[in-house]
């Protein structure tokens, strides 16, 4: 499982809303960046807003500053083993290609792996994990670190 699958069945089980960043951050999934300021109010207005709850997944930072404070549970998934992103990025492009969702392309799938490997060896790519536990510092008596699949499954099950 991945993050927004993490994110739904966890919605599930507790009777509230989820919303992925992602949706918020592109007008088309992984190529049409949507305006900052709009994503923003976006998520503000019909995510955070909701008086029963939420659950989003995603780390784009401008879209979960608003979140942090108003949040009960962060979930962070840090898996230590590259192969489960690898994995569920596989799993998620196929049960979507014979699936109902939104199909990706090849490009697409193989342009994730790219990113998510770069996003974790290459130094000079991104500084997007340092930046993320900054932010993330003054609300970690919120974190739960989540490092296996195991433990997905025993979160959800517990409830």
């Amino acid at each position: 499982r991945g993050k927004t699958t993490f994110a739904s069945a966890l919605a599930k089980k507790l009777g509230v809303n989820h919303d992925s960043k992602d949706d918020k951050k592109k007008e088309k999934k992984f190529s049409v960046p949507r305006d900052r300021d709009l994503s923003v109010t976006m998520i503000e207005d019909e995510v955070y807003s909701q008086p029963n709850g939420w659950i989003v997944d995603g780390t784009t930072k401008h879209l979960i500053r608003g979140a942090l404070e108003k949040c009960d549970t962060i979930y962070l998934l840090a898996f230590e083993n590259i192969l489960h992103q690898y994995f569920s990025l596989i799993n998620r492009s196929i049960k979507r290609r014979f699936g109902d969702g939104p199909k990706e392309s090849l490009g697409e799938v193989f342009g994730m792996l790219k990113h998510v490997t770069k996003k974790r060896y290459d130094t000079t790519y991104s500084s997007h994990v340092s930046h993320l536990h900054k932010l993330l510092e003054p609300y970690k008596h919120k974190i739960v670190k989540v490092n296996s699949f195991k433990q997905i499954n025993s979160i959800l099950n517990s409830l």
